[in-house]
């Protein structure tokens, strides 16, 4: 895994933008042609715990992640073509004003805390030009307010009886 030199986000070999913040990473940090090439040759010899010790090592990703990206090498998924599935079903949600539904995928897909799904989600729709509509809390507030404003008014009236 690569990380970004701004926010200091784990992002996926290949990625040319960081997930969170939408900054470009540079090309030294996505170079996986030789590590694929290499982890494919250990994986031809039957070696697989030692191509998934390999990735680890280079990438500094996680051992499941690094099981799984060796695993998605070996069927001949290349984690862009992964990347690039995630931001199509993130953008696609987006488009039906489902921004919470693409949050929640893409943080059940990445394992990403809630905070850097939202980033990252925010940072797909922006490279990608989506403008994303959240009500934020104002709605929540005023509901509180107006709600708080009613038990006020109904204890007065109950306390003049």
């Amino acid at each position: 895994m690569s990380k970004c030199q701004f926010c200091n986000s784990s992002n996926s070999p290949g990625t040319t933008l960081c997930r969170s913040c939408g900054a470009s990473i540079p090309e030294s940090a996505t170079a996986t042609t030789g590590l694929e090439e290499e982890v494919r040759s250990l994986m031809d010899q039957g070696r697989k715990i030692e191509a998934v010790k390999v990735y680890k090592d280079r990438t500094g990703s996680s051992l499941k992640d690094a099981k799984d990206a060796v695993e998605a090498l070996q069927i001949g998924v290349r984690s862009t073509d992964k990347d690039a599935d995630l931001d199509a079903d993130v953008l696609r949600l987006l488009g039906q004003g489902e921004k919470i539904k693409a949050v929640r995928l893409y943080r059940e897909r990445t394992g990403s805390t809630l905070i850097d799904s939202k980033k990252a989600v925010e940072a797909i729709a922006t490279r990608n030009g989506v403008t994303v509509e959240g009500a934020g809390c104002s709605g929540a507030v005023v509901f509180l307010i107006v709600a708080l404003v009613a038990i006020g008014v109904v204890a007065v009236l109950m306390l003049r009886q």
